[in-house]
This record gives C-alpha cells, structure tokens and sequence, in this order.
C-alpha cells in the first residue's frame, strides 16, 4: 500500500513509519524539516518526505491524496491543535478518493478520570480540558469519512512508551533540572500503558485491515492499551532506577499547573481503560484468517499440494496442518480458550516462517507470513 503519515518525525509517527517499511509499504512521511536527524533517519529506510506545516492543510492535503491509506499522528501540541487538528482532517478526507483508509488519532485522555472503573469503547466521555475538543473531532472523522465511503478507524492509544521517548522520557529529561523524578499529584493515580512498537503494529494492522473493506474495523473506535492501569508511584521509581535520580517528589497539582497549565490535570488522571472491543476484534482476524487457511489445506487444492511437495513434507502433513488450523481458529472465537488459539497460532507461524525461510522462498512469500505474525503479536501483547 501506499501510505501517507503525518507527524512522520513525531514519536508514533517514527514507529509507524519504521513498521510500516518493515511490512513492504511505500510510505510518504509530512515533516516539518527534511533535513534533520530524524528526517533523514527515515529517508534512509527508505520514507519519501514532504515538507509540509499542519497548519497549512494546502501544503500536504494533495500529496495525501494520492495515498492509499493515511496515518494522522500529527499535533501542533499548542493552543492552535483544536484549529489545526479539524482543518488538517477535513482537508484530507475532503481529498482522498473512496475506498481509501484514515486512521485518526485520538487518545484515552477522552475518558478523563475513571475513578479506578475500566472504561471501554462504548463509555461516555468525559475529557480532560486539554483534550475537551478532541471527542467532537472523532465524530467529524466518522462522520465525514463515511459520507464519501473512506474507511476510517479512531484509535486512542494509552500512554506510550519505549526507547526513552513520549511523556516518560519526558519526566525522565525533568531530572537535569530538578535532581529528581516529578510526578504530579499525589503518585497514588493509573496510568494506561502501551509500548510504542506494539502500538505502530495496530496502527498497520487496522490500516491492512480496514483496506479489506473489514466492516469489525472500518468506522470503529479501538483502545490501544496493553496495560490496563498501572500506579504512576511504580512508573515514577523505575524512572528514577533507570536514570539515577535522587528520589522520586510529588508536585502537588495546583503548582504543577502554574508551570503546565492543563497538561498537569492530564498527568494527574487516574484512569483504567480496556482494549476489550480491540483484543475480540483482533481474535476474530486472526481465527478468521486461520479458519480459511485451515480449510484450503484440507481441502488439497493442487498448487498448495505441490508446494507442501515441493518443501520436502509428505501428504498427511498438509492435512494435519489443516486441522491444527482450524483447531487454533475455534480456540480463539472463546474468551477462556484465546490465549491457547494464539499459543497454537503461533506455533504454526514459526513453522511455517522456518519453512518459507529454509526453502529460500522470495520475500512476496515472506510479507503475508510476516504479517499475520505481526498480528498474533499485536493481539498477544494486548493482553488478551
């Protein structure tokens, strides 16, 4: 496919575009300048860049058209993000041709405090005041997308985290100045968590998907979490290990906001959120897809017979793949038995990844295997 995402140089935008090449894309990142480092970190991965400014839907809207898919991850992370945010989108859906894939992000901060209750998909709102725009953009997205048949898909990832970036890196950089480890409030509040390579493959996973024309994705809002609710105290002491801070201080959120403004009442959350409707959905992909190749080795069509011919494994192997497949698909439509339909699902993607790999066989027999995998990943790391 061919993919445009925005905020290319961003934290998830990096990952996105990383995960994305990986899995045999084209992809077309927006930057803000093409010339450093982390620009031309992708470049050499082989991202196309486009200057462009979010602020400025004309600078990059055309471009994006031409793309099979979009990944918005870009914000201007300032006052102007409400403004910018909803020009950027309507600029983009406006230009994208039917049947094209969105993906927008949202994130959990929609949900505001969930007083230690899992919140899902289908809770209410109640947002952070500086995210309090973002739920009536989710909606122009849905809505707009679907008036010219573009297949769009809200996530709203968790805190996220991995390789020192986003706001843990954040808390770990405030250690230069103050000698230790500020977590607003009283520590005592949870914080979702999800790591940034597991949330890049959700991102390919839906776009892959919802290019299918999948209606369990397209049109859908998914929470992209791996860890339910985590204390931010226990967050705020492997900081402090990992970097050697003196101790790890509570700042009280009414100084906190003189120094942040609304983003400390962000920080000061207390939230529990599920991924329950992305962690079904995700099962139901994947025994799909094993529920289908199980019943075309069963069934011995004469390409496939001669492939298992041709790697050296006798008849009845192609049978009893054949059912082990279907086997993995019927344990993971139960939610007591997911976990072993993935287990077995695995199993049976590394053997057949050594077959592909020990028989030389060219990398446009790689990709699909290498993505289905991917997938088991993405569906075992949230927690299912």
């Amino acid at each position: 496919m061919k993919l445009f995402i925005t905020g290319g140089t961003g934290y998830i935008g990096q990952a996105v575009a990383r995960k994305a090449i990986s899995r045999g894309h084209q992809v077309t990142a927006m930057v803000r300048q093409d010339k450093s480092a982390a620009a031309s970190a992708l470049a050499r991965l082989g991202v196309k860049l486009h200057v462009g400014d979010l602020r400025k839907p004309q600078s990059f809207a055309v471009i994006a058209s031409a793309a099979d898919g979009v990944v918005h991850a870009a914000s201007t992370n300032d006052a102007s993000a409400a403004t910018a945010d909803e020009a950027a989108v309507v600029a983009m859906l406006s230009h994208l041709r039917p049947g094209a894939v969105f993906v927008y992000t949202s994130g959990t901060w929609v949900y505001g405090n969930t007083a230690g209750e899992p919140v899902t998909e289908a809770s209410a709102l109640n947002p952070t005041p500086l995210v309090a725009w973002r739920p009536a953009v989710e909606q122009h997205v849905r809505a707009l997308a679907a008036s010219r048949s573009i297949a769009a898909v809200i996530l709203r990832p968790a805190m996220v985290h991995g390789y020192g970036g986003g706001i843990f890196g954040m808390l770990a950089g405030m250690v230069r100045r103050t000698g230790s480890v500020r977590v607003v409030g009283d520590g005592r509040n949870h914080w979702p968590a999800v790591h940034v390579d597991d949330l890049a493959t959700a991102y390919l996973s839906v776009v892959e998907q919802a290019a299918t024309g999948d209606r369990r994705v397209t049109g859908q809002i998914f929470n992209v979490v791996a860890e339910d609710a985590v204390a931010v105290a226990e967050m705020g002491e492997a900081i402090r290990a990992s970097v050697g801070a003196d101790r790890v201080e509570l700042w009280p959120l009414e100084d906190a906001r003189k120094s942040l403004g609304s983003f400390a009442d962000a920080l000061a959350l207390d939230q529990t959120v599920s991924a329950q409707h992305a962690r079904r959905v995700l099962a139901m992909i994947v025994a799909g897809l094993f529920a289908i190749a199980g019943v075309v080795n069963l069934a011995r069509p004469d390409a496939v017979k001669r492939d298992f011919a041709r790697w050296g494994y006798p008849a009845w192997f192609q049978l009893l793949c054949g059912a082990l497949e279907l086997l993995s698909a019927a344990l993971l439509l139960g939610q007591q038995t997911r976990v072993l339909g993935l287990t077995l699902a695995g199993a049976i993607m590394i053997g057949a990844l050594f077959t592909l790999v020990r028989n030389r066989e060219p990398f446009r027999h790689l990709a699909p295997a290498l993505a289905f995998s991917a997938l088991i990943v993405i569906t075992l790391a949230a927690r299912v």
